[in-house]
């Protein structure tokens, strides 16, 4: 029997002048079935993007938050 599972790393990256709160997230599936050559090849099933702690909005580029966070807390400070 094997057993799938999904393991997700992240960790906070920046603020962004639009007032994001940026964490980069890789997820990647792991299958107790992969043999040693599937586990060497790092970026199989692996994905990796951007996501805001303030209002959550995700995205596969950092650049590609170019618009203001709704939750804008710089307005606050």
């Amino acid at each position: 029997m094997s057993t799938d599972t999904t393991q997700r790393v992240g960790s906070i990256v920046e603020r962004t002048e639009q007032g994001h709160e940026l964490v980069v997230i890789t997820e990647w599936r792991a299958s107790t079935t992969d043999s040693l050559t599937d586990l060497a090849a790092f970026d199989k099933d692996r994905r990796r993007f951007w996501r805001c702690t303030e209002c959550g909005a995700e995205h596969t580029s950092k650049d590609a938050f170019d618009t203001a966070c709704p939750t804008n807390r710089l307005s606050d400070e």
